[in-house]
């Protein structure tokens, strides 16, 4: 699993995305633009209305590289896998997948993405799961607590090493309709150290253990969070 901050490829395919989403919709522009980090360490976490446009919209609008959790099965070519990984995404594994070694894969993929924020990376999740169309936030899944979870371990959320974590809305007026309206939120982010200590757990030197709990806790907390901007 490659590590890294910044690619060629995603400088190179960058303005042609670009292109492509405001041909197709209406871009409002980004709201919050201010609470976007323009350097260091940052997990972003957004609603997921509408399949890959979603992080590609994310992508063109905000002003880093992002690096998304991206559902495994698109990986499976070869050529497939070489312009994924060339565009930062990285493969999450999952039941429906049918690998006997889903457990390692993931851990492999989670290891990769805690390297690349040590590096200064800006990572993105779809703590939803799949994409869906209501206008509402469904259940978070485990897999946003859990990634928490391993980077507070391996010493991330430190003063030494400080994550921020943001809530991102993308908001599309119609998903379908030519033109349509979208626009994107930047809420003021989390600090990772921050996020753990109100959830109760108990500091232990530099790296603070989360049971089950207290990952709860922090799921509920960014939850609410984003939903302040979900229509």
């Amino acid at each position: 699993m490659p590590v890294h901050r910044r690619t060629v490829l995603y400088i190179l395919i960058r303005p042609w995305a670009r292109w492509a989403i405001k041909l197709l919709f209406k871009v409002e522009g980004v709201q919050g633009a201010k609470n976007f980090p323009k350097k260091g360490a940052a997990l972003l976490y957004a609603n997921h209305q509408n399949g890959l446009i979603d992080p590609i919209t994310a992508c063109v609008l905000l002003g880093r590289q992002l690096h998304f959790f991206t559902r495994a099965d698109v990986f499976r070519s070869r050529l497939g896998r070489c312009f994924l990984f060339g565009v930062n995404m990285m493969p999450v594994y999952r039941q429906q997948d049918r690998v006997k070694d889903l457990s390692a894969r993931n851990h492999r993929t989670f290891q990769s993405a805690i390297d690349r924020l040590k590096l200064g990376a800006v990572l993105g999740i779809f703590p939803e799961g799949g994409h869906h169309q209501d206008r509402r936030l469904r259940k978070f899944r485990n897999g946003l607590a859990r990634f928490l979870s391993i980077a507070i371990d391996q010493g991330l959320g430190t003063k030494e090493n400080p994550v921020t974590v943001l809530p991102v809305n993308i908001n599309f007026a119609g998903l379908y309709a030519y033109r349509s309206r979208v626009d994107i939120t930047v809420q003021p982010g989390h600090k990772l150290r921050e996020l753990v200590r109100q959830s109760g757990a108990k500091t232990n030197g530099k790296t603070e253990e989360l049971s089950a709990s207290h990952r709860v806790a922090i799921t509920k907390s960014l939850k609410a969070s984003l939903a302040a901007t979900t229509p």
